[in-house]
């Protein structure tokens, strides 16, 4: 019998500048439509990764 054991834990990583350091991607179209009705895109903040493991002895 294996002595197995559950590990959850939050990563902070780095500060998101862009919607690429989320992973978020956005057409062209969707991107043009977006900005000619005069807004912007802004994605800051902290990123955190949950990241869970088992760890087997």
């Amino acid at each position: 019998m294996s002595d197995a054991r559950e590990i959850l834990s939050v990563v902070n990583n780095r500060m998101a500048k862009h919607l690429r350091d989320v992973n978020v991607n956005i057409s062209e179209v969707t991107r043009r439509y977006i900005i000619s009705k005069g807004k912007r895109m802004k994605v800051t903040g902290p990123v955190f990764v949950g990241i869970s493991a088992e760890v087997v002895e």
